[in-house]
């Protein structure tokens, strides 16, 4: 990635702006209704967007064959995770602020607008160290949660 580091930004695509305006105006609602499944289908109708585009448009090679292509695709997803950042404050508060941070910001995403995931991320922002957000959970676990909750909840 270095060779695109200080580099203009790529181009937004007008998918992801669409996307990213009907994920606002679909949270907002959910809000005003506490329908928080609402909320966390639309931030994640955005990540799952934004990696079927990572998948298609396969960056790692593109860096090489067409680094205007793959610096568009860097850009549309850096785009998407800003929104998701913001978006996603409501209901996980501290994953937010961790991907937010990654994404170089210093001001509490808590305090942010949720009209600024609409405005394009700055050329020359500085990201920091990607770190996955969730921990992978094998099938064990998940049904070993499964009958743990199952005993709670028998009556």
């Amino acid at each position: 990635m270095q060779k695109l580091q200080g580099s203009s930004r790529g181009k937004l695509r007008e998918g992801v702006t669409s996307l990213i305006k009907g994920s606002i105006d679909k949270i907002i609602e959910g809000l005003d209704r506490y329908e928080f499944n609402v909320i966390t289908t639309q931030f994640m109708a955005l990540a799952n967007y934004g990696n079927k585009l990572f998948q298609k448009e396969q960056p790692w090679t593109t860096v090489k064959e067409n680094p205007e292509k793959c610096k568009e695709t860097l850009y549309n997803c850096l785009q998407l995770l800003k929104a998701i950042a913001i978006l996603m404050e409501p209901v996980m508060p501290i994953k937010a602020e961790k991907l937010w941070k990654q994404l170089g910001y210093d001001t509490p995403v808590k305090d942010v607008h949720f009209e600024e995931a609409l405005k394009p991320i700055e050329p020359g922002r500085k990201l920091g160290k990607p770190k996955p957000l969730f921990k992978k959970v094998s099938s064990e676990k998940i049904q070993e949660l499964i009958k743990e909750f199952e005993k709670r909840v028998q009556r």
